[in-house]
């Protein structure tokens, strides 16, 4: 999509983009064999020309934030097939939403073939360190809670990753909630002992693994990595959908290679836990 996409030229708006498509040109390489087709005067054909070949050359050098600086936010998930080899899908585990005293305790990363987790106490601090491997963020909310709970706990950290945040994407295609509740509408469903966690319940895992029970870290570890992993489904879905709606010929994404999640784990804990809040006043 982002081949077809001339939005983020200045001056070029959505009837705009249409008019080209109508014109015969679908991307930036059918504009660069036939410039005069668009009948653009002088000034905006060499304005075109300056941006559509550093738009090659930002895709060349895997420039993602060279188009997120320049696309509309509504647009930036087009960027996405271009840079799926150098994306990575983030979600964090904390111990509550961000007020004082909260802090992350789980950060997982799952990049297409392979999945990372970062735990606290462990090996957190290597996540700024992995985070340099990826041009292009990918998370369900990630602009109101993960990314800013990622500044505060990292101060150093600067990201230098385009962003695409699924929540709003996936709003404009009529899905809306939480996380779980969009991969439920979406079709997509945890596995049996998994699908009954939730965000409270995650950080009762944390609160139960710090005194002791290694069940709750492998739990919450297996909780964090269905997220990631789904995430990618969703992001795939969002674009093959939203593609159909666009006038001209696009390629849908065609899934990745499943991943097996062989991380075990003990859903009694789950059950324990459910079953202590059920007792609760």
């Amino acid at each position: 999509m982002l081949r077809h996409t001339f939005l983020h030229v200045p001056g070029v708006g959505p009837k705009t983009e249409l008019k080209f498509w109508e014109r015969g040109i679908y991307c930036w390489e059918n504009y660069l064999e036939n410039p005069g087709r668009l009948g653009l005067g002088r000034g905006a054909q060499l304005n075109l020309d300056t941006f559509i070949e550093s738009s090659l050359k930002a895709v060349k050098c895997g420039d993602a934030l060279f188009f997120e600086h320049l696309l509309p936010k509504r647009e930036i998930w087009r960027i996405y097939p271009e840079f799926k080899d150098q994306a990575v899908f983030l979600d964090i585990e904390t111990t509550g939403l961000g007020g004082q005293g909260d802090y992350i305790t789980m950060i997982g990363l799952f990049n297409g073939r392979q999945i990372k987790t970062f735990v606290r106490g462990q090996n957190l601090e290597d996540f700024a360190t992995e985070l340099k491997n990826y041009s292009v963020i990918v998370t369900y909310n990630g602009k109101c809670f993960d990314l800013p709970f990622i500044k505060s706990e990292f101060k150093d950290l600067k990201f230098t990753q385009a962003h695409i945040d699924l929540r709003y994407f996936l709003y404009r295609l009529g899905y809306s909630g939480g996380l779980k509740r969009v991969e439920a509408n979406v079709g997509i469903r945890r596995e049996k002992g998994l699908e009954d966690i939730d965000g409270y319940l995650a950080t009762v895992l944390w609160q139960k693994y710090l005194q002791g029970d290694q069940r709750a870290l492998q739990a919450l570890i297996r909780y964090n990595i269905e997220d990631v992993v789904n995430l990618k489904r969703l992001m795939e879905f969002g674009y093959n959908r939203i593609i159909e709606f666009f006038p001209i010929p696009i390629d849908y994404l065609e899934p990745g290679k499943e991943i097996k999640i062989d991380v075990p784990f003990d859903s009694s804990i789950v059950q324990e836990i459910r079953g202590e809040m059920s007792w609760m006043p």
